[in-house]
């Protein structure tokens, strides 16, 4: 299995460099139907990169109608040490009474002789001082293959830590992991209780080909079939299909629920993503969003059009539409990095943590159930890999380093977070 966590540099001195074609900024509209107009959503501004043109530091910001402004949202920023190796991370939100920054979040980082992050413990801002909120621990066999992860919170009556959730990982040979298991602390008896199983098989391209998932009955103590993901790839090894299956208790058979196809121009840019629900009184497939990728020559994206299918219509409706800014030549000055955090409408603020990863995110959406599928896509537009989200995490395993977009499908819509790392 590999590893990620993202590092980005802070040098001793700010350092100004120009670069082509870097992202500036994105935009994002939502569309109108009563108005019959585009509406301004979300804006991403991409303000600093450094040396080798990694992002440094961005931003986001949210339409306030009543004023016709954009207005700031959420800041991360990101620190290494001498050594190159994240040592912290800073999260701020932005405080429109008084029109500033506040602080709400510190991560520090630990890393093994190998550079893995062994250990990240969060603390939030309460009042005027720092308190502890998570510890994120890894552990690793001899060739550096995950095996373990433990999620622990902090108990403030105790002042101590707390278990919470634990990951362990099987790996083959290619250090890809064959099974995940899950469990949660239990408090009442003092010990890790399973909950939920993935196995994994590949291709000889180390392509998942299938995640299949099950749930602990400690009723019965065994596992039982949950969800089950099959993927089918291309020459170039992109992903043309995700079809994804729930277990049907009645008739212990799996169920269709949801197919997604993709679709690449000759040069192997992404150009269209169709994502398709099944309808079980018809025993059929029915559209329900389609995703149009305009490209630049070089693959940057462009545009991306979202489009909503209404039964009512019978046609599709616009929903959501994005502009991707490039500067040429771009200002960069090496000093942190933010990565944005996203209002989705009337759903509230959603984060991914950790963010940078060394083998998943968890998506962070207050109140809400989690959609049960997403993509990760690179910058360059390519789909790398569907992802399940039926427990609020995505699992990173076998994806190179680089910047990805995991885009979402929360209610028909359709919802982008930036994602950053690095092995």
């Amino acid at each position: 299995m590999k590893k990620f966590t993202s590092v980005i540099i802070v040098f001793a001195c700010v350092q100004t460099i120009y670069s082509q074609n870097l992202l500036d900024s994105t935009v994002e509209k939502s569309w109108f139907q009563t108005q019959n107009k585009w509406n301004n959503m979300q804006k991403v501004v991409y303000s600093s990169y450094d040396l080798s043109d990694s992002v440094l530091e961005y931003y986001s910001q949210s339409w306030l109608s009543t004023n016709n402004s954009w207005r700031n949202s959420q800041k991360y920023i990101y620190y290494r040490n001498s050594n190159g190796d994240l040592d912290s991370s800073m999260t701020n939100t932005w405080d429109q009474p008084q029109n500033k920054w506040r602080q709400w979040n510190h991560s520090t980082f630990t890393y093994n002789s190998n550079k893995k992050v062994t250990l990240q413990i969060d603390k939030a801002f309460l009042g005027t001082s720092w308190r502890n909120s998570t510890k994120l621990s890894n552990t690793y066999d001899s060739k550096g293959y995950l095996t373990e992860f433990v999620r622990q919170t902090w108990n403030a009556t105790a002042s101590n830590w707390r278990n919470s959730q634990r990951i362990e990982y099987v790996n083959n040979t290619g250090g890809f992991a064959d099974t995940s298991i899950s469990a949660y602390w239990n408090m009442t008896t003092s010990k890790w209780t399973a909950n939920r199983k993935s196995t994994y098989t590949y291709d000889g391209k180390n392509n998942v080909l299938s995640q299949e998932d099950q749930i602990y009955l400690s009723s019965t103590s065994t596992w039982r079939n949950s969800s089950k993901w099959t993927y089918t790839y291309n020459a170039n090894n992109d992903v043309t299909k995700a079809e994804r299956q729930t277990w049907d208790l009645t008739n212990n058979s799996w169920r269709n629920s949801q197919k997604t196809e993709f679709t690449y121009d000759t040069k192997g840019y992404l150009t269209k993503e169709l994502l398709n629900n099944w309808w079980v009184p018809d025993t059929a497939w029915r559209q329900f969003s389609w995703i149009e990728y305009t490209n630049h020559t070089d693959g940057r994206i462009d545009s991306t059009h979202t489009k909503s299918w209404s039964l009512a219509d019978t046609n599709w409706r616009n929903s959501r539409k994005k502009n991707y800014y490039y500067n040429t030549p771009k200002d960069t000055t090496d000093t942190n990095v933010s990565v944005p955090s996203h209002d989705i409408m009337g759903k509230g603020q959603v984060n991914l943590y950790p963010n940078p990863a060394s083998n998943f995110v968890r998506i962070n959406l207050p109140g809400q159930d989690y959609p049960q599928s997403g993509t990760l896509t690179s910058i360059d537009g390519r789909v790398v890999k569907t992802v399940n989200l039926e427990n609020g995490y995505v699992d990173l395993n076998g994806l190179q380093n680089g910047m990805y977009i995991l885009r979402l499908n929360v209610e028909g819509e359709a919802f982008d977070l930036h994602l950053i790392k690095q092995e």
